[in-house]
């Protein structure tokens, strides 16, 4: 016999409860459509995954794609309030980037990261 992924004992899968990620898949696209006009790509639910909070995604995305100490992290600023936190446990370097009401401001990224490639670790951690 094969067990289905919760069937036993009522755990969800590990990327979250499929029904939640199909709606955020359609919400998600439909929105990126009144955003680009006349975007053509969709979201899709195997593209998602749901965690336990924002603190808990950040972990997850420090673990699986962080890298080891010392490696740069860009961060929104303003920010969550433990993102730093969370960063800096992992000993990641941390660089702001502005927002705007719309979100990162995306024209300021390239010079930040122009400067990062240019700068001393000492600099760098001054802005963190």
């Amino acid at each position: 016999k094969h067990l289905v992924s919760g069937s036993l004992i009522n755990y969800t899968a590990s990327e979250g409860p499929l029904d939640f990620r199909k709606a955020l898949a359609t919400f998600i696209t439909n929105a990126c459509k009144g955003d680009l006009g006349s975007c053509d790509k969709r979201c899709s639910e195997h593209h998602l995954f749901a965690v336990g909070g924002v603190s808990a995604g950040i972990e997850l995305a420090c673990n699986v794609f962080g890298g080891p100490p010392g490696n740069v992290v860009l961060v929104e600023s303003p920010s969550y309030f433990l993102a730093f936190e969370i960063f800096r446990s992992h000993g990641y370097k941390i660089v702001p980037v502005p927002t705007d009401k719309k979100g990162i401001c995306v024209d300021k990224v390239e010079g930040l990261i122009r400067s990062i490639n240019n700068s001393s670790d000492s600099e760098i951690r001054h802005h963190g």
